[in-house]
């Protein structure tokens, strides 16, 4: 491992994974070895998952609010029991949100560190339950909606009307409550995550497909010729591609904005704020067959050397 441990390649948001790189610094510096910090990496890391996933503003703590939004997003029914029953042979029983966060708050500021999120979510073996049992493939509760996502089925439900209202067309009186609601939401989560988000990865995505090819984030560039200077198309693609598929997906497309000031600055001058899409986004053209590798490295993004919650 040569002086670290590496971590898996998951898309994290820079905060945590600042976080996480130095709490790998101190459990070092505390004598534990790459190997024992390893093993904890592994088993802590379905807990880091979902933990960024519901970190929705990408502070690297888990607020009161984002809580009940985790809440909010699971099943109502009793949890399944795991194989060979609950502990103590009786299901956990229920638990308010504010005794949940005290539960994991540990140091009582507030709010949930990813450190005390992962030490502390066995002690809540119902909730623990339920989110293992509504997690996808991908590590990551399947019911979920960032606010990324959020904003970005709201601007579609906008666009319509941003349409008409932009047309000079008369709106009614329900059109434009409607509209007013929309574009209120649409700000305040703007506030949060910037505007670079979802809704501009699915306009890049021009063949659907979920994932952005190089071809397509070459449109990209062709519309920002600043961020095509700074880098261009190989550049780019290593930083945003974090497990080296030569695509870049959603999860990758936010979490490596966030620690792409520049790039975000870019995209985001060059969107039109009533529909959240880039203004003069040319049509996507096929690449060069000598520009396509047919192998990317993973990005370089800090995402190495990071384990929470080690015994002490």
């Amino acid at each position: 491992m040569g002086g670290g441990v590496s971590m898996p390649t998951v898309p994290l948001s820079k905060n945590l994974t600042d976080f996480l790189e130095e709490e790998y610094k101190t459990k070092t510096g505390e004598g534990l070895d790459d190997a024992t910090l390893a093993e904890i990496l592994q088993v802590s890391m379905p807990a880091i998952i979902i933990f960024n996933q519901i970190d929705c503003d990408h502070s690297g703590k888990v607020s009161m609010r984002e809580l009940y939004r985790l809440l909010r997003a699971l099943p109502r029914n009793k949890p399944i029991p795991p194989e060979g029953g609950w502990p103590n042979g009786e299901a956990p029983k229920f638990v308010p949100p504010e005794e949940m966060i005290k539960i994991f708050d540990t140091d009582g500021d507030g709010e949930i560190s990813v450190t005390e999120f992962v030490d502390n979510l066995a002690k809540l073996p119902g909730l623990q339950r339920a989110i293992e049992t509504n997690t996808g493939p991908d590590g990551k509760i399947r019911t979920y909606v960032s606010l990324e996502e959020r904003m970005a089925n709201l601007s579609a439900e906008a666009e319509p009307l941003e349409a008409k209202a932009a047309a000079g067309e008369e709106l009614g009186e329900a059109d434009k409550a409607t509209l007013e609601d929309l574009r209120s939401k649409i700000a305040k989560i703007k506030a949060s995550v910037g505007s670079a988000g979802l809704s501009v990865f699915r306009q890049l995505d021009a063949d659907k497909s979920g994932k952005i090819d190089r071809a397509e984030l070459m449109a990209l560039l062709k519309a920002l010729p600043a961020a095509r200077a700074q880098k261009g198309l190989d550049g780019w693609v290593a930083e945003l591609d974090v497990d080296g598929d030569g695509v870049i997906d959603e999860d990758e497309w936010v979490a490596q904005l966030g620690r792409l000031p520049a790039l975000a600055a870019l995209i985001e001058s060059g969107i039109d704020p009533t529909t959240g899409k880039l203004k003069n986004l040319p049509p996507v053209e096929a690449l060069p067959e000598e520009t396509a590798p047919a192998e990317t490295a993973p990005a370089e993004a800090p995402l190495a050397e990071a384990v929470p919650g080690a015994a002490e």
